[in-house]
């Protein structure tokens, strides 16, 4: 069910319409509620600037068949479960993630930029003009993805979209009292990106205390209303 979101809105008063939408995805183990929760210090920072948008999931986005070498069992659930919400409850302009819904928005980041360099390669590439191709169409299309003890898809299937640097501008949170596999997994995950951005926090497996690093950032990617995917249609609603 993609309506009744529950949704933490940054915003100073209902009639104020927020510059930014940001998808959130939560953990294993989490759902909506307990995501919510985790981020109101971040939607009171946000406060007039961003709409934090919790969908209302609450099961694992996929398990692992194991430790190494997984298969993520319900992944393309997931994949389509976001493709379906983007489109009857986008758009977004950023995703976050925290831990598997890291993995989940940094996966999500990668196969967009694949989509687009592989849009961008083919020959034929110079017909879209003559409306003879269309690009291809990621699950979610942002413009920028903030990863909480984030880390890489481990699933051989997703080697591919990895295979570049992915061209979504992100910032990677990461905790010093994290487990130290964890810590390993979420710097190797920022290699993936290009121009990543990494804030550090003295905290462990958790999104920061102190969320003005957060914040900044995505405040940083506010720009000029008719940059923003979607402006246009939220201006005339």
């Amino acid at each position: 069910n993609l309506h009744g979101f529950l949704i933490q809105r940054a915003m100073a008063s209902s009639a104020t319409k927020p510059v930014l939408r940001v998808l959130c995805l939560h953990g294993f183990g989490e759902d909506a509620s307990s995501l919510a929760a985790r981020l109101a210090p971040l939607a009171a920072a946000l406060r007039g600037v961003a709409e934090l948008v919790v969908p209302p999931h609450g099961a694992p986005w996929w398990r692992a068949s194991r430790v190494l070498c997984p298969t993520y069992r319900g992944c393309e659930d997931a994949l389509e479960y976001i493709r379906a919400l983007a489109e009857t409850s986008g758009p977004f302009d950023g995703v976050l993630g925290f831990s598997q819904g890291a993995c989940l928005a940094g996966l999500l980041s990668a196969i967009q930029s694949h989509a687009d360099a592989e849009y961008e390669d083919s020959d034929t590439a110079s017909d879209l003009a003559g409306g003879h191709l269309t690009p291809a169409a990621p699950p979610l299309r942002v413009r920028f993805a903030v990863l909480c003890a984030g880390f890489a898809s481990r699933d051989a299937r997703h080697v591919a979209f990895y295979t570049r640097t992915i061209e979504v501008p992100s910032l990677h949170v990461v905790g010093s009292d994290d487990w130290f596999v964890l810590r390993w997994l979420a710097a190797s995950c920022a290699r993936c990106f290009e121009g990543a951005e990494v804030l550090h926090h003295s905290g462990g497996h958790d999104v920061p205390e102190d969320v003005s690093g957060i914040a900044a950032f995505i405040l940083r990617q506010v720009v000029k209303e008719d940059e923003v995917p979607g402006a246009a249609s939220r201006a005339a609603s």
